[in-house]
């Protein structure tokens, strides 16, 4: 092989890494089992993948619907990590989840769960009425109980 093809090789390689690592984003995502907003009255748990272009829109959906419910803390989990796909697996199987295979991003309110992620008037309105109805029951909880 001649020297000007290893270089066209080492060169193509080079490119095709670049074009592969683009795909993630520039953020860390050291941090990946996080409770956001402390330890919340009402728990989501939300699987995401960093090479999910719907899941990088719903991260965004996160930012402005935590300042809006503090009440509210978010699991986020990265599939890549085998720990969480095993915790990912469980919860849709006791959700009843099966048919959608495990495709993120998928959230989990209650026994409620959300797959996909449009926007915030879509899939984003049906997480914060979901939310609404498990704040009002523990507020309905609270009230019997004084």
């Amino acid at each position: 092989m001649s020297t000007s093809k290893i270089l066209v090789f080492i060169g193509g390689s080079i490119i095709l890494l670049a074009v592969i690592l683009s795909f993630y984003p520039a953020t860390e995502i050291e941090n990946e089992n996080n409770r956001e907003n402390g330890p919340g009255l009402v728990s989501i748990d939300y699987f995401w993948s960093p090479s999910c272009p719907y899941c990088r829109r719903q991260n965004e959906f996160w930012e402005t619907f935590l300042d809006k419910y503090p009440d509210v803390s978010l699991n986020r989990y990265l599939v890549d990590n085998p720990k969480n796909l095993d915790i990912f697996k469980e919860k849709i199987r006791d959700a009843g989840a099966s048919r959608y295979g495990g495709a993120v991003p998928m959230t989990f309110i209650g026994d409620k769960f959300f797959a996909g992620f449009d926007s915030a008037e879509g899939v984003g309105r049906q997480i914060e009425d979901a939310v609404i109805l498990e704040l009002n029951k523990i507020q309905n909880e609270e009230d019997t109980t004084e």
